[in-house]
């Protein structure tokens, strides 16, 4: 483990948000958790420009550190790797405007629900791309999914 982070060390600091994907148990979970809270910060006082191009910006880093990590790793789809959980809840979330503690609750567990049981389409782009853009692309499938059950909770209350 130790020669990932030699070989690649950015990549994987980045890849395993500042080593939350080093802590055992549900490290993906973890990713989850620790980013909502930055997110919904962001979503009341970030600027669009900001919360959004933030979100593109480090979308198209992800796919690239999440690739130097699993070769880094020899493993593609490492459990260290979590960034695409970060990126999942923000994907989640970033339809809706200022959040509200409900929305960011629903968006984190319907997230991870979808995430970890993996129904179709996820499971088909999870099993066909063995690469960083395969990393990403299940689990922002798995936030349209989870957005949808935000923006359904919202339409319910």
């Amino acid at each position: 483990m130790t020669h990932a982070w030699r070989e690649k060390p950015v990549s994987m600091f980045m890849a395993t948000c500042a080593g939350i994907g080093m802590i055992p148990g549900a490290p993906g979970t973890y990713a989850a958790v620790v980013a909502t809270p930055f997110i919904w910060w962001m979503s009341h006082n970030a600027p669009v420009w900001a919360y959004l191009g933030g979100f593109i910006a480090v979308s198209i880093l992800a796919v690239l550190w999440c690739d130097n990590a699993g070769q880094a790793l020899k493993d593609h789809d490492s459990n260290h790797i979590v960034i695409d959980e970060w990126m999942g809840v923000w994907a989640a979330l970033l339809p809706f405007g200022p959040l509200s503690i409900l929305d960011a609750a629903v968006g984190l567990i319907a997230f991870r629900v979808f995430d970890i049981v993996t129904p179709w389409p996820i499971r088909q782009a999870d099993e066909r791309f063995k690469n960083g853009m395969g990393v990403m692309l299940d689990d922002y499938l798995a936030a349209i999914m989870a957005a949808a059950c935000v923006a359904f909770t919202r339409w319910l209350i």
